[in-house]
């Protein structure tokens, strides 16, 4: 399969989509128009079903590939990071959440890049980073939707986040596939 084909093939561009969808959300979210809460919600709805189908599509297609493995989780990092710096901006979440979040997406980001351009491992989901995943948009469903509680949800969704990280460091240097 050539670069470009893989690239775009049906999965990778699912996964793509999550990114367009990640750039548009902060246009509505700040948006005057009158429902512009619900519509940034379907948004988020949206990216997450991309999230579940484009490994689903991967497998079924039988397009799974190094550069996807690489992709899915760079674009959940950039849509969490687009999301809560809205929240941030809107002064929905306070700064110190936004801090936490920012860093471990940096680091994981930073080293799924290392890695892809290694060649050396690909990081693949732990039930906490998942767990995170799911934290983070019931976060982002209590908080568009004004429910209480979205506190307890963000600091479970980063707790988890840290947890996933951790166990991916420990996982490569036990392997010391690196």
């Amino acid at each position: 399969m050539t670069s470009f084909r893989r690239l775009f093939s049906c999965s990778n561009s699912i996964t793509l989509s999550r990114i367009v969808l990640a750039g548009i959300f902060p246009f509505i979210f700040f948006s005057s128009i009158a429902c512009c809460r619900a519509v940034a919600l379907v948004i988020l709805l949206v990216a997450g079903v991309t999230d579940i189908l484009d490994g689903y599509v991967a497998r079924k297609t039988k397009q799974v590939t190094k550069l996807g493995a690489q992709l899915d989780p760079v674009a959940d990092k950039i849509l969490a990071m687009v999301v809560f710096y809205s929240f941030w901006q809107a002064d929905l979440i306070p700064g110190l959440a936004l801090f936490l979040i920012v860093m471990r997406e940096a680091i994981m980001i930073g080293g799924s890049c290392f890695f892809y351009y290694t060649k050396t491992a690909i990081m693949s989901a732990n039930w906490a980073g998942k767990g995170s995943t799911l934290f983070y948009y019931l976060t982002f469903i209590f908080l568009l939707q004004s429910i209480p509680g979205f506190y307890i949800l963000l600091y479970i969704a980063i707790g988890l986040a840290y947890l996933a990280m951790l166990w991916y460091l420990v996982s490569i240097w036990k392997t010391k596939n690196y």
